[in-house]
């Protein structure tokens, strides 16, 4: 396992890494490879990792690191976290809430009605 993450770290292969950090049980060297990368697929490993773990502020933190905004509103919803969303806290650094001074919320969009012509 050590050659393994030798070679990751070598090729930069931060989703690997994080991965394997996370297979060893090893969460916390984990979060701190994803948080100093800032590969978006090794925060999304992270933040499902401390969702299954139930550490929910955590797994909020890099659901907005991972540009999943989806799975952060998901996770709001199911855990009843409703002025996280109201207040746009889901990422501090998020683009979304940055440029609109908005909340992120879900938008739906209406179905359009096909014509059988």
């Amino acid at each position: 396992m050590d050659t393994a993450l030798e070679h990751y770290a070598r090729a930069g292969d931060y989703l690997s890494l994080v991965r394997l950090h996370c297979y060893l049980g090893d969460l916390n060297r984990a979060t701190e490879l994803a948080e100093q990368s800032q590969d978006r697929a090794a925060c999304f490993h992270v933040a499902r990792q401390h969702e299954a773990n139930n550490n929910i502020p955590e797994a909020l933190k890099f659901f907005g690191q991972a540009a999943a905004y989806g799975n952060a509103v998901r996770l709001c919803k199911v855990n009843f976290r409703l002025s996280i969303l109201e207040k746009g806290r889901i990422n501090n650094n998020s683009k979304i809430g940055a440029r609109t001074g908005r909340p992120v919320v879900p938008v739906r969009h209406a179905r359009r009605s096909r014509r059988n012509d």
